[in-house]
This record gives C-alpha cells, structure tokens and sequence, in this order.
C-alpha cells in the first residue's frame, strides 16, 4: 500500500492512480502540468500522455494497429513487450491528433 497522485477525466470516468517523486495526493487532469517527460504512461486503470510536461489526453481503451483492444493490466502484469509496442505505435496517432487540435 502507498499513496498516490491521480490523474483524472471525471467526463470519461476515469482514475489513474500514478506515484511521483514528490506524492502529495494530488489530482491531475487533462492541461495540467505535470513534472513527468514526454511519454504514454499506462496504469491498471487506463492510460494518459504527457507532451512538453503537460497532460495532452487521458483515456482508457488502448488498441493494437489492428483494431483489437489492449488490456492495460496485461501489460502492466506481463511487461509483454510487443504489446507495448502496439500500444505506444496507437499512441503516437492517439498523440498527433490531439497535437492538431
């Protein structure tokens, strides 16, 4: 048991919970800065990315360049790592769409 920072979409209804350095039982949504690089970072709950130290989208359905949904406990729990592949390839997507918003 620990405690945790949490980013937040309260219109998807989605929680992730997330340790920093520095936990400080924050709560953190989409537009909030966040001292964490540029990434997709997944969690058992869901998923969110991170550009320019800010949190750009937060969701919780990963898919394969196939279509097919991506468990994010499996890769949590199996560090599966062309399941990672798949899901930071549909992120890069997931990335540029929200980037041309």
């Amino acid at each position: 048991m620990g405690t945790y920072d949490m980013v937040i979409d309260k219109e998807k209804g989605i929680e992730i919970q997330i340790k920093l350095l520095d936990c400080g039982l924050n709560e953190y949504t989409t537009g909030d800065e966040i001292e964490l690089p540029d990434g997709c970072y997944v969690g058992y709950e869901g998923y969110f990315v991170v550009k320019d130290r800010r949190i750009i989208f937060i969701d919780n359905h990963l898919y394969d360049k196939y279509g097919n949904e991506i468990d994010t406990e499996e890769i949590i729990e199996n560090v599966n790592p062309v399941a990672v592949a798949l899901a930071i390839e549909k992120e890069k997507k997931n990335l540029k769409r929200a980037i041309q918003k």
